[in-house]
């Protein structure tokens, strides 16, 4: 995860300098909508196209969603529940059946060198073993899967502010126009206010064929 955002830490430059000039929202392919992303994220940030697709956002959209025989392996959560009652077990379920660990080094050259990849649900299930991208993708796919809006589905990638000060990847689901978060790191779905801007800075969206990059407005 460090090594990817790293390599694009430059275009939060590029948003920022956007955002002093004014405000912009559109999607990555130019969509001048916000369709389904938070009222309370729409206030503090600004949504800005990025030009072309990043390595990124081809990983997104290379993920194959689980099969028939995949989705066994979570039929014991049942989707006739309330909506909030359902992102809890889903969020408690796959943090018990994923190991956190981060993708491994290679070496190339004389240097390490550490290779990223996005794992779909059913990979990652079989492993056993995911980083915090694959936790939050594994999620993703599972609710979409037990019919839960797929726009009200958004895969957050950024940078925990607080305590190990590291990049990671988290879950949002909006549940009656309000947004909640899963993490890996916690059973608890928290409140986006306690949580965006708060603890984590969001740098990318991902919801079905869109993707965002958030910048903080300067005005």
């Amino acid at each position: 995860m460090k090594t990817i955002l790293r390599n694009y830490y430059f275009l939060i430059l590029v948003v920022l300098v956007i955002g002093l000039f004014g405000k912009l929202a559109v999607a990555a392919d130019g969509t001048p909508e916000l369709s389904g992303i938070d009222p309370l994220l729409k206030r503090r940030v600004t949504f800005v196209g990025l030009p072309a697709e990043t390595k990124l956002d081809f990983r997104w959209k290379k993920l194959v969603g689980p099969s028939e025989n995949t989705k066994k392996l979570w039929e014991e959560i049942s989707p006739n529940q309330d909506a909030m009652s359902l992102v809890t077990e889903v969020n408690k379920w796959v943090n018990s059946q994923v190991f956190d660990e981060d993708d491994p080094f290679t070496i190339k050259g004389n240097k390490f060198i550490q290779t990223d990849q996005w794992s779909s649900v059913e990979d990652t299930l079989v492993r056993k073993i995911g980083d915090c991208e694959d936790i939050a993708i594994a999620k993703y796919q599972i609710l979409k899967s037990l019919g839960f809006p797929e726009y009200n589905l958004y895969m957050l990638v950024g940078h925990d502010v607080v305590g190990t000060s590291r990049d990671h990847a988290v879950l949002l689901v909006r549940i009656d126009g309000k947004s909640y978060i899963l993490d890996n790191d916690s059973d608890e779905v928290f409140n986006d206010d306690k949580f965006i801007y708060v603890v984590f800075y969001p740098i990318f969206a991902y919801s079905r064929d869109k993707s965002w990059v958030f910048g903080l407005r300067l005005q």
